[in-house]
């Protein structure tokens, strides 16, 4: 149906069009009126105070007090101040008089001094008004005065005080303003913004019926297109606009929303299928269920749905349950809608009830609640209840608590039969090869001795256990048993020294486990149960094999350094051979590489005995960790990897063993490079952390399993590379340059995360605190 002309979406855009601009030309001649509706005495008032206020503080108090006794117009003094009084007028677009007062001998008098347009009035008297000039010379603060009319109009005055340079007041500054000629400035500006108001209008109803025609001939093409999608034909060519505005974007949006419907069409006939589907299944479900009742109650608690295994198991019929509500199904009802009360606020809950069948049976119930979300069931269902009769199994727990009880009876005559047995337990101790013994910790008297204990100590009677040790250890046994008690750990391993009657030591590792005593009688509130194993043997074989492992790292080290000068002696032979200095670096840095491994096996020897030495001195960190990184950049570049080092801002001096820690740079970038893909960055970084600085080293690589965190820097501990599937290293790197750290009293530890990489961490004291 065509439209009239005075209807449809391009009639409507002029007519918004127009009345926005007819609105916003109402809204100006609005604020118009309401500014000319302002309080006039108000408005010009404050106004006239701040302009009379600004020129009082300008004038020179003493000019003005000199002009006041001599009264002469020729003055300079007299032309100073008129001319001022002009500026301020011409400042302000003030078409009325500006002019000074001072006081005469009369009180209800003043007298003009200076004018700015006529001098003859200089000396006439002016009749004061009494309450606003005598506050002006009381207080000297600015007055204003109320409208008043004269033969001439109506005025507004304000006045302010004039100071000489000692704060005394000698004069009056006053404004007359005529409010007459402020209304015809006012009329005129309305009635000129009417007229630009109402040609803009017209100007505006004219662009808009423009605007429309343009705008209205696409979208009326999509109404057109959008009438036959509503009707279910799809098969339309798609929308072109070449506006490049807003309409060509709701034309692609028209037929991205067709395409969209065509495909959410065929969408919902497959869900439809699938949904039909699914139903069957759930129905058959349901109705199948011959164990578990099933029930879905409404908001009021009424059975909507229920299947025939509830029936069963109730009594009831489906057309009795119907409609009823689920509590009145219990005897006890009150106590069924607490728990139906507590259903509805958990997600899941389930209980066991009473049940009284319809045929008088007693049984009881297993009832398991879901709330639900709302669906779409003759009425809405709020809770599924699952039913289930567990007197059978209540019959059956009732027998297990009976054979239980027999069990009971039964372990109680096998507990006698095993007190029988503690002679041959008892016969087994005695006869085993390590010290098994009990001891009061305070006072050290032993309790229990198998004998072994005195074959270790090469003694006799061994009443005290603390006479086989000496004081030192006997003081540590002690704090540790009772530390062990107040922190609930029981159990503690210790290898400690017997001094025998020779002096000779034997070596013994002792495991205790620290229990409450209970002897009533005892002072002491513990006693302390301990295996004490002979190893003496074991420390002579520690000991050779530290032994082997300096003379094994000693006798490799002289071999190694004659190679290493080997090669340093062909580097300097054949330079300028590009292939052969290539080959003597690369195999200058493998025997260096291996040096360091026999010195880290060596120091990891001499630390576990005891013999490390440290030579601490002042050092730089940032020349440090640069020279190592250098050192390492050639090796990663061979790799397609790289090593980027971020010094600290500042020069921070640190007191450490500086080939050590050197040494523990080495190992940790060189891990870190190796274990890097390739084309990835490792980053060297410090920062610093009250008196000490923390050193970072961190990788891109595969990352640490977390069972391996805590056993990573352990000797001869090796990370299995997943992508490799073997280990990497010797597995000495990490317990170097953990025993370095501890040497220098200082930590390291290792925070990773699989598939993103590793960061190790060491901290060392600075010394510019």
């Amino acid at each position: 149906m065509p439209t009239k002309w005075y209807t449809g979406l391009r009639t409507e855009l002029s007519l918004i069009l127009s009345g926005l601009v007819a609105l916003t030309i109402f809204i100006v001649l609005m604020i118009d009126f309401h500014i000319t509706g302002q309080d006039i005495e108000k408005d010009l008032g404050n106004q006239l105070i701040r302009i009379a206020r600004t020129s009082a503080i300008s004038i020179d108090g003493d000019k003005h007090e000199f002009l006041a006794k001599t009264k002469d117009v020729n003055s300079t003094e007299f032309i100073e101040i008129r001319d001022y009084l002009r500026e301020v007028k011409e400042a302000n677009y003030l078409n009325t008089e500006i002019y000074t007062l001072i006081e005469t001998e009369n009180p209800d008098s003043l007298m003009f001094l200076v004018m700015t347009n006529d001098e003859s009035f200089l000396g006439s008297k002016y009749q004061a008004e009494e309450k606003i000039h005598k506050n002006v010379f009381k207080s000297q603060k600015s007055e204003r005065s109320k409208l008043y009319t004269d033969e001439h109009g109506e005025w507004i005055s304000a006045t302010a005080s004039i100071t000489n340079s000692k704060g005394e007041m000698v004069g009056i500054l006053q404004i007359d303003y005529s409010v007459d000629t402020y209304h015809q400035e006012l009329v005129q500006r309305i009635l000129k913004t009417a007229t630009y108001s109402i040609s803009t209008l017209i100007l505006a109803i004219f662009v808009g019926i423009l605007l429309s025609k343009r705008i209205i001939a696409p979208i009326s093409e999509i109404q057109l297109h959008a009438q036959k999608v509503a009707k279910g034909n799809f098969d339309l060519p798609p929308l072109h606009t070449n506006r490049g505005d807003e309409i060509s974007e709701l034309a692609e949006s028209f037929n991205k929303m067709k395409d969209d419907l065509v495909e959410f069409r065929q969408n919902l006939l497959k869900q439809k299928d699938e949904i039909a589907k699914q139903s069957y299944l759930l129905n058959s479900v349901f109705s199948a269920s011959k164990e578990y009742g099933i029930l879905a109650l409404d908001s009021k608690d009424k059975i909507i749905l229920c299947n025939d295994a509830f029936s069963l198991i109730s009594g009831y019929s489906n057309q009795n349950l119907l409609s009823k509500p689920f509590f009145e199904l219990f005897e006890n009802r009150e106590e069924f809608e607490k728990i139906l009360f507590e259903a509805k606020q958990n997600i899941n809950f389930d209980t066991e009830f009473p049940f009284k069948k319809i045929n008088g049976e007693e049984i009881t119930l297993l009832l398991a609640f879901a709330p639900t979300p709302r669906m779409d069931i003759s009425t809405e269902a709020r809770l599924i209840v699952i039913v289930q009769n567990i007197s059978k199994q209540k019959e059956m727990e009732l027998e297990i608590q009976r054979y239980t009880d027999e069990l009971e009876e039964l372990v109680k005559e096998r507990t006698a039969k095993l007190f029988e047995s503690e002679s041959k337990i008892r016969s087994i101790i005695e006869n085993a090869s390590d010290a098994i013994f009990t001891f009061y910790p305070i006072s050290g008297e032993i309790l229990v001795n198998n004998g072994k204990l005195n074959e270790f100590a090469k003694k006799d009677n061994i009443e005290n256990f603390y006479t086989v040790l000496d004081k030192e250890t006997s003081e540590k046994i002690r704090s540790l048993a009772l530390n062990k008690l107040i922190d609930n750990e029981k159990s503690f391993i210790e290898e400690i020294n017997f001094i025998n009657d020779d002096k000779s030591l034997t070596a013994v590792r002792l495991s205790g486990r620290v229990t409450k005593t209970t002897d009533s009688k005892s002072e002491e509130s513990s006693v302390v149960e301990c295996v004490g194993i002979d190893i003496s043997k074991e420390k002579q074989i520690e000991k050779l094999k530290e032994d082997l492992s300096g003379m094994i790292v000693h006798d490799l080290r002289s071999p190694l350094t004659a190679i290493k000068g080997g090669f340093d002696l062909l580097k300097v032979m054949y330079a300028s051979d590009e292939k052969i200095s290539k080959i003597t670096k690369t195999g200058t840095f493998a025997v260096q590489k291996l040096i360091s491994m026999m010195d880290d096996l060596l120091y990891i020897t001499k630390y576990e005995s005891g013999k490390i030495e440290l030579e601490k001195k002042e050092i730089s960190l940032n020349e440090l960790m640069k020279e190592c990184v250098n050192l390492h950049k050639p090796i990663a570049e061979r790799e397609k990897k790289f090593v980027e080092l971020t010094p600290l801002e500042t020069e921070v001096k640190i007191l450490a063993d500086s080939n050590k820690v050197f040494r523990v740079f080495a190992n940790l970038i060189s891990n870190a490079i190796k274990f890097s893909p390739t084309d990835s960055t490792v980053i060297v970084s410090a920062e610093l952390a009250d008196e000490k600085v923390k050193l970072k080293i961190q990788d891109k690589g595969e990352g640490i399993p977390e069972h391996y965190i805590d056993k990573v820097f352990d000797k001869f501990t090796q990370v299995k590379s997943r992508k490799l599937g073997r280990s990497m290293g010797t597995g000495l790197g990490l317990t170097f340059c953990k025993m370095v750290m501890e040497a220098h009293e200082e930590e390291i530890w290792v925070e990773s995360t699989l598939g993103k990489g590793s960061t190790f961490i060491f901290t060392l004291p600075t010394t510019n605190a």
